[in-house]
C-alpha cells in the first residue's frame, strides 16, 4: 500500500498526505482482518485439505492453513486418471477433510473423485467473483475463504 501511495503522491502531490492516509488506514484494517482470520483458521489446523490447483501457498502459508495437495499439478488442464487416482490415494492415506473447487471450475470431478468417502466437497473462491467491488474487497475475500475453509471442515 505505501508504494501505491508513494507513485499516487508523485503523480498529484497536491494530494500526498490523502494518499499516505488512506494507505495507513487501509494497511491498518488489512492487518486487523488477517489477525482475526489467522485465529479463526487456527481450529482447522488439524485438518488437511486439497485444493483444484496450487494457487494457496501463500495463503496456506500466512494463515496456517495445512493444504496437502492440488487436483491439478500446473496449468488449468483436466487431470488425468492416473493423477485422480493418485489424489484419491492420496486423500486416503492422509485423512483430507475437504476438497476445494472453485466457481469457475467444474466441481463434477472432485465429487466424483471423493463421493463415497468422507472427504467434504466445498468451494473455495480466491477470485472473489461473488463479492462486491468495494473498498472492502480484499479483507471481504479473505474473510469468505476463511468461512469456506471452516464451514467445510466442521
Amino acid at each position: 500500500m505505501e508504494l501505491i501511495a508513494e507513485e499516487l503522491s508523485e503523480h498529484d502531490p497536491a494530494n500526498a498526505a490523502l494518499y499516505q492516509e488512506n494507505a495507513k488506514q487501509g494497511q491498518t484494517k488489512i492487518n486487523a482482518v488477517a489477525k482475526s482470520v489467522a485465529s479463526q483458521l487456527a481450529e482447522s489446523k488439524d485438518k488437511k485439505y486439497v485444493v483444484f490447483h496450487d494457487a494457496y501457498q501463500y495463503f496456506a502459508e500466512s494463515f496456517g492453513v495445512p493444504i496437502v495437495g492440488s487436483l491439478a499439478i500446473s496449468d488449468a488442464t483436466a487431470p488425468s486418471a492416473a493423477r485422480v487416482t493418485e489424489i484419491q490415494l492420496f486423500a486416503q492415506e492422509n485423512t483430507v477433510a475437504c476438497a476445494f473447487a472453485e466457481p469457475q471450475q467444474n466441481t463434477k470431478i472432485l465429487t466424483s473423485i471423493f463421493d463415497g468417502t468422507a472427504v467434504q466437497v466445498a468451494t473455495l473462491d480466491p477470485l472473489g467473483a461473488t463479492l462486491d467491488p468495494s473498498l472492502d474487497l480484499y479483507t471481504n475475500l479473505l474473510e469468505q475463504m476463511a468461512r469456506s475453509i471452516l464451514d467445510c471442515s466442521r
